[in-house]
């Protein structure tokens, strides 16, 4: 049977195709992990710091991936935590999709202070990506990179931040800084509904039957007096009111912080961060090498020192009687 040209050129493309997809079913399969990904940064009359507020991603690949922790990268150096799921990690499996909406926060902190990030979120020069701690390591969103966790790159670099979001919750919800009080009303059909109450909420109208006061957002003790007598009035149709002082609640909390001046968050440079972060981590190194030497020599001092006194309290034997 002879062939025709076009025939030979159609079966050869054919098999080139069906080679393809095998290829592609193949790499889908065994490939480096692929996940696509994205976030919302937020701005919210409930906390002054801007924050993620929703992060999506998606396993593209036909093999499942264990995901440990969510950060977003500003730059070089620094990594705000979004989520951390150490205690029970996320598995996404093949082909499937992720997502979760996040509330406000209180503020950003890295180490014992407070950091500020605002300029960050706003400045477009300053390149943010969404990094993942995965089972295979760090996973730049598009890019796979080897194992990494931000606390051993830290301990690689110490000019390297790590910033995490602190929230107050109530009932499984977050309440951001501006957050005055939470009101809780119990409703008649046994049901509870959780009121923030923020600063200014004496502008508008919060309730359906009256308006909030700016006397009466000045206290706890203020704002039930107002509640419990629009109750009896009969405009707040509920069983119980339950106000919440998350102001003092927060002063208490973060007393520790009040007496502390925030940092600024800014980008390091390249430079900045890859040659004098290098330089000054191995002098400080080198520093804590030296003072620990320093202190073990101290106590081996002191070990002799004791060790001979206590030789020179022990009394010389005498003859036998």
């Amino acid at each position: 049977m002879m062939f025709s040209n076009l025939e030979i050129i159609l079966a050869t493309a054919l098999s080139c195709i069906g080679l393809y997809l095998a290829y592609r079913g193949l790499v889908l399969k065994i490939g480096r992990a692929k996940i696509r990904g994205e976030y919302t940064q937020c701005s919210s009359i409930a906390c002054d710091d801007k924050y993620i507020s929703s992060v999506t991603l998606e396993n593209v690949r036909d093999r499942a991936i264990t995901i440990f922790a969510i950060y977003l990268k500003f730059g070089f150096d620094l990594y705000v935590e979004i989520d951390n799921f150490e205690d029970a990690p996320l598995i996404l499996g093949p082909f499937e999709s992720f997502r979760k909406e996040y509330g406000p926060i209180e503020f950003y902190s890295t180490g014992t202070r407070r950091i500020l990030i605002n300029d960050l979120f706003a400045d477009k020069s300053v390149k943010k990506r969404l990094v993942l701690s995965t089972s295979d390591g760090k996973y730049t969103v598009r890019r796979l990179i080897p194992t990494w966790d931000p606390v051993t790159e830290f301990f690689r670099n110490y000019m390297t931040g790590i910033a995490h979001p602190i929230r107050s919750t109530f009932k499984g919800k977050a309440y951001g800084s501006s957050t005055l009080y939470l009101v809780e009303l119990e409703l008649s059909d046994g049901t509870s509904q959780v009121l923030p109450i923020y600063p200014r909420d004496h502008e508008g109208r919060r309730f359906k039957r009256f308006q909030l006061t700016r006397e009466c957002l000045e206290t706890k003790a203020t704002l039930e007096s107002f509640l419990d007598q629009q109750r009896e009035q009969g405009n707040l149709p509920v069983s119980s009111i339950t106000v919440h002082d998350l102001r003092a609640s927060r002063e208490e909390r973060f007393k520790d912080d009040a007496t502390k001046e925030p940092l600024q968050g800014k980008p390091d440079g390249i430079f900045k961060y890859y040659v004098l972060g290098w330089i000054y981590t191995r002098i400080s190194r080198w520093d804590t090498r030296r003072k620990g030497k320093q202190r073990a020599r101290l106590r081996q001092q002191k070990d002799r020192q004791v060790s001979s006194e206590g030789a020179q309290d022990v009394p010389p034997e005498g003859p036998p009687s």
